[in-house]
Parts: structure tokens; sequence; C-alpha cells
């Protein structure tokens, strides 16, 4: 009975060590899995700031180019107010005097020049176009009737007919600039006192001022909801402008070109018209996608090379051991029973 009881005491003490080595294997594995989350968290949590970020400077990108559309649009109301502009426009119907015309029609160029340098350099060029008499009226010069053509074709997207088009009363029309029209104008027409009606025109360079508020890869559009009217970079044909709004609008992210984009929207004075200003996340979820699936892979082979030196150091250190120990038990009590 006693040899009996001994000879259990290696097996019973193997299996603790067996225990305490797989209790230790799965602390460190434990460990490792709580570091790799925690890594994982505070990734997530960088990735996570970084697009708030992104999405704070859209909105404010989206403010400062709505803001700068805006100001063009009081700056055409400001000069339907002129008195030089209504001045000119009383005289177009009944013309006293040429010399008090062109007075007036001088000082009016020179309130344009006035007005640019308040309002940037971003503006090319203003111009007032009266339907009456057909004269036009830039900041260089004043363009007699029989000569206004030579104003529009200058402007292939900008003629007479397309102004006389437009609807009675106050109403804003945007022209954003096409591969036949590179110019981006903003027509306002307007009634003077006189009862004549005038178009305002700014023509403005949209394309540098985005380039100078902007980040390189950021993608401006401004459309009315179901059109893009204008886009900072290639926009297919194909593309369906109203789907596009609707996400940016619900605040989630779309894809265009292969990139996702997530986006402020902004509206502005323009009747109907808003500027949609988009940042790329698209680095941003392969970043994140890149240290998830280091993390795994880490954790993985970690884990394996436990599991291997566990078992190496069972096949090779603990078994040999434990049958070592096991003869030479036998060993040392066979004597014993020999001299009962």
């Amino acid at each position: 009975m006693h040899s009996e009881s001994e000879n259990r005491k290696p097996k019973h003490r193997s299996v603790r060590e067996r225990t305490m080595t797989t209790a230790v294997c799965l602390l460190v594995i434990a460990v490792l899995l709580v570091a790799f989350l925690i890594l994982f968290v505070n990734i997530r949590s960088v990735t996570r700031q970084t697009s708030q970020l992104l999405e704070q400077q859209t909105r404010t990108s989206a403010d400062v180019i709505s803001e700068q559309l805006s100001s063009y649009s009081r700056l055409c109301e400001i000069l339907a107010a002129n008195i030089h502009l209504q001045t000119v426009a009383a005289r177009e119907i009944s013309p006293a005097d040429d010399t008090e015309l062109f007075e007036h029609a001088y000082s009016l160029r020179k309130d344009m020049t006035n007005q640019i340098s308040i309002y940037g350099s971003y503006i090319n060029t203003l111009g007032v176009y009266l339907v009456r008499s057909g004269a036009v009226i830039t900041m260089a010069r004043l363009v007699e009737p029989d000569q206004s053509n030579f104003f529009f074709d200058t402007y292939p997207d900008l003629s007479p007919a397309s102004l006389e088009a437009l609807p009675e009363g106050f109403y804003w029309d945007v022209h954003y600039p096409t591969e036949a029209d590179p110019h981006c104008w903003i027509s306002y027409r307007v009634q003077t006192q006189a009862r004549t009606v005038a178009y305002i025109l700014v023509e403005f360079n949209l394309d540098r001022f985005i380039a100078d508020s902007t980040a390189q890869d950021v993608l401006v559009l401004v459309g009315d909801g179901t059109r893009c009217l204008y886009s900072s970079s290639f926009w297919p044909e194909e593309q369906d402008y109203a789907s596009v709004y609707e996400k940016a609008a619900a605040g989630k992210s779309f894809e265009l070109n292969g990139v996702s984009y997530t986006a402020s929207i902004q509206q502005t004075r323009l009747d109907g018209n808003h500027v949609l200003v988009a940042s790329p996340i698209t680095r941003l979820k392969q970043i994140e996608y890149t240290f998830a699936l280091v993390i795994v892979i880490t954790s993985a082979i970690v884990v394996f090379c436990i599991v291997v030196l566990s078992s190496n150091l069972n096949t090779h250190l603990f078994t040999p051991v434990e049958k070592l120990m096991d003869a030479a038990q036998r060993g040392g009590t066979m004597p014993s029973r020999r001299s009962t």
C-alpha cells in the first residue's frame, strides 16, 4: 500500500506542473489580448478623432465658400442701388446730354473698381447690361450698343438672349465653368427705378478661390439638389448627384471615383443652390484596417508560438522527466520488495 501511494506522487506532480504551465500560458495570452485590445481601441479613437477633424474642416470650408458666394450676391445688390446706375438707366429712356451720361458711366465704372478692391481679387470683372439700349458697362470701358456683341463674344456661355430669358424680378442665374465656358458668372436681374431692366454680372475665379481655401484632396461641389453645377474635380456624367446629396445631407459617407468621402453642406443666398465640401476618408479606413490586421496576425503568431513552446516543453522536458522519475521510483522500491 505504501509503495502504491508513492508511485502516484509523480503523476500528481506532473499533472500539477502541466496545470501550472497551462495557466501561465493562458495568463500570457490574456495579457497579450488585453494589450492588443487596448491598442486597437486607441487606434479606433485616433481615427475617430481624425474623422471628426475632417468633418469640422469640411464644415469650415463649406461656410467659407458659401459666404464668398453670398458676398458676391450682396455685391450685386449694392450695385443695383448705385446712384450712377440709376441715373444711367433713367437717361437711357430720354437721354438729354451724352456728356452727362458718359460722366455717370465713368463714375459707375470707378465704383465697380472700388467694390472689387473691397471684395477681393477673385473677381475678374463686373458688368452691367442694359436691355433697352443694349449697352454694356464694365470696369474697363463703356461698350456702345452697336458694339455690345464684342463683350458677349468674349464669354461664349453668356448672351443677351440667355439673360433676357430669365424670369422677371429678382432672380439669380449662376453659370459655372464647363469645358466650353471656363468662366463663373452670377447674373442678377433687377428693375431700376426708371423701370429699365438691367443685368448685373459678376465673373469670378472659383477654381483659384477653392484651391486657396481648401486642401488639395478636398472635393467641392456646387449644386441645386438634383444637378451638379460645379465640381472641383472630374464629375462622371453617369453619377447621380441627387443620391450623393441625400447621403451627405443625412451625414453618411459616399463614394465617388473609388474614393470614400465625408461631406458637409451649406446653403447659399443663391436661390436653391448649395455648397457641398467633401474630404476623403478612404485613407483612414485603410489605416484602421491595416492596424486591425496587424493586431490579429501578431496575436495569432504569439498564441501559436506559446502553443508550440508548451507542446515542446511537454514533449522534450516534462514527459522525459516523468518517465525518468517513474523509473527511479520503481527502481527504488524493488529492493524493499526483495528484502521482504
